[in-house]
């Protein structure tokens, strides 16, 4: 299946975010971890193992659906 443009922006922007050294909270993370520990440690299990997924199988939407968690829980911006 082919990406389009804005697909393919979205895939290099979770992967410079999960390679990155910081977290959507502001704080230090370590390279090919999705969160810092403490953000990672506030989702619920369920949000946590989906982070395990693969880019192009599911990760795209679990990263999303954590992101919104933690906004809503006051910790990113």
């Amino acid at each position: 299946m082919k990406q389009g443009r804005a697909g393919a922006a979205l895939i290099r922007k979770l992967v410079e975010d999960l390679m990155g050294p910081t977290c959507q909270c502001g704080r230090g993370k370590r390279p090919k971890q999705s969160f810092c520990k403490e953000c990672f440690g506030m989702l619920p299990k369920e949000q946590q193992m989906a982070l395990y997924r693969r880019i192009g199988n599911g990760y795209e939407s679990a990263h999303a659906a954590a992101v919104s968690y933690l906004k809503a829980a006051g910790v990113c911006q």
